[in-house]
């Protein structure tokens, strides 16, 4: 499945371009014989003929009349036809993603990159298809200025061809700014983003300060690259307006008293000249700039999310082996993480091995890092020294990640549509007996009777499911992945401890490795081993083992079983 150009998508609405090319002839009509009826209007009234030179105002604002409806008709088709585009675009982005989103890592940013540039493209190529009609304005004057008078064409194209040849070789310095604008821009939104879901390890790490100048650094290039794509529209703008409309008229402002003189031009005729060349090539050129910035907006936006969707999907041969049961899940060596150079490291020098079918549990106190921590070992963070491998694959050097590890965050994403493509969103090839399966051993059976089956809507706007639903909606699309190593950071803090509990076992069935963030002391005396982070280092062992030797841990759990009684 590829995403072809939005002006492929257009192309397939053959009747509604025909209609749109009639209405653009009426919209043609009024400055086609605006100069013609101002000269033929003031002649005729000159020579006393007041009835003809009202017929031609007449003429004229009936003109003007076909052009404003025109302009209305096509503005609703040009609507009908961006509708269409915007479903069409998004199943094909949708498809994209769907078939990619098992093979690479680059999934979580077409899901993004779908909310954010169909719909822009869409505006644009609204914006574009009501608009360059309008920019038939110019042809219209030029083409009124050839019937009164031939002769003044002469100095007239050539600043036009110039204007035109201007217009052409400043679009590719357009895209460059366009599309440093954009990528200033993601970059300063996912700097901000970052920040906002790690305040509590950058807070915890005293890393507030080296957060909020990389945000600040992000910021100040947004403003420059603004700042440098307004300056090239001024300057486009004072070129464009110079050639189109002013030199063209004072070019053919010296040719007119010589004109005149000889008979060639009548005074109506000037006035009708100079109306075609002020009013006319002015709007049209600006319109013509409007249409030509659209069409640069919608090649770097097209290419952005293109580029952003991933690449197609990898062919049978390139998948990746799943690991055997005698090799570890997880190898840890030499893992060390901080917000920045002078901050405190989260993780210094973790060597650990997970073997498959291992169930490991996180603990700490609030802020320490868990999450990190987490996401260090799913390759969702890349470390700033060592590695972490799955059967033998780093991480963070190949786009296999989503086929080896699935990590589930607190906040779960559930998006409008079906149930079904909810559960399937990691898995479309998924049966129904898969899904029942998967459904029924981490406890999402009442939901789908509540819901009606499979295939009942979720409305996220009527708020159709509580925060313990969506969770158990993506702990179900997380268990339909089947990868070997699952990572669950704080993902049934919304569940009751039954619930967490019966999760929990249904992935460590699977007979992959279980790695929880606990949000309960609970899910230690269901784990194999626990890692306790106490902000000085990461203590690994069974239940017994650190009750003995680590306070912290003994008191989380003196803690937690008095709050128990209570």
């Amino acid at each position: 499945m590829t995403i072809r150009p939005p002006i492929a998508y257009v192309l397939g609405h053959r009747h509604r371009l025909v209609r749109i090319g009639g209405l653009s002839l009426g919209v043609t009509l009024a400055p086609l014989v605006t100069g013609r009826a101002i000269a033929s209007a003031m002649d005729a009234a000159s020579a006393g003929a007041m009835q003809a030179s009202f017929m031609w105002l007449a003429g004229l604002a009936a003109a003007g009349a076909v052009g404003v409806l025109s302009l209305m008709r096509l503005s609703r088709l040009a609507a009908d036809i961006s509708a269409d585009v915007q479903t069409e675009l998004t199943r094909d982005v949708v498809r994209h993603a769907l078939a990619d989103a098992v093979r690479s890592d680059r999934v979580l940013r077409s899901g993004a990159e779908l909310t954010k540039h169909v719909p822009v493209l869409v505006d644009v190529l609204s914006l574009m298809l009501r608009t360059a009609p309008s920019g038939l304005f110019a042809i219209g004057a030029v083409a009124g200025l050839a019937t009164l008078s031939g002769a003044l064409l002469i100095p007239v194209v050539p600043w036009l061809a110039v204007s035109a040849f201007l217009l052409a070789a400043l679009m590719r310095r357009d895209t460059r700014n366009q599309t440093a604008v954009m990528l200033a821009s993601e970059a300063s939104y996912g700097e901000m983003t970052k920040a906002i879901q790690g305040v509590r390890d950058l807070m915890a790490a005293g890393a507030k300060g080296y957060a909020m100048d990389r945000v600040r650094r992000r910021i100040a290039a947004v403003n420059r690259a603004h700042l440098q794509q307004g300056d090239h529209h001024a300057v486009r703008a004072g070129l464009v307006n110079a050639t189109a409309t002013w030199l063209p008229t004072l070019t053919a402002l010296a040719f007119v008293p010589a004109l005149v003189r000889n008979g060639s031009l009548t005074p109506g005729e000037v006035v009708g000249t100079f109306a075609y060349l002020l009013a006319g090539l002015s709007t049209g050129s600006m319109f013509v700039t409007s249409v030509m910035g659209y069409a640069v907006t919608l090649r770097v936006q097209h290419g952005r999310l293109v580029e952003t969707a991933g690449e197609d999907p990898l062919p049978v041969s390139a998948r990746v082996d799943v690991p055997s049961p005698t090799s570890p899940a997880i190898r840890v060596r030499g893992l060390t993480f901080a917000y920045g150079a002078s901050a405190q490291p989260i993780v210094e020098g973790l060597d650990v091995d997970m073997p498959r079918g291992d169930h490991v549990a996180i603990v700490g106190p609030s802020g320490i890092g868990k999450s990190t921590l987490a996401a260090l070992l799913a390759g969702v963070l890349v470390p700033d020294e060592g590695v972490v491998e799955v059967a033998g694959t780093p991480l963070h050097s190949r786009g296999d990640r989503c086929r080896l590890v699935t990590m589930v965050p607190q906040e779960a994403y559930v998006f409008s549509g079906s149930l079904r493509d909810n559960l399937t969103y990691l898995r479309p090839s998924a049966s129904d007996e898969d899904l029942a399966a998967s459904a029924e051993a981490v406890g999402l059976e009442r939901v789908l009777d509540r819901l009606g089956g499979l295939d009942a809507v979720i409305d996220l706007a009527k708020s159709g499911l509580s925060a313990g639903e969506r969770q158990l909606v993506t702990l179900v699309r997380a268990h339909l992945a089947a990868t070997p190593v699952v990572v669950l950071d704080e993902a049934t803090c919304h569940l009751d401890p039954a619930a967490e509990d019966r999760a929990e076992r249904a992935f460590m069935a699977t007979g992959g490795t279980l790695i929880v963030v606990a949000h309960r002391m609970s899910a230690t005396l269901r784990a194999k081993r626990v890692m306790v982070m106490d902000g000085v280092g990461i203590d690994i062992g069974d239940h017994g083992q650190l009750m003995e030797r680590h306070a912290l841990y003994a008191d989380f759990h003196g803690a937690w079983s008095t709050e128990q009684v209570a």
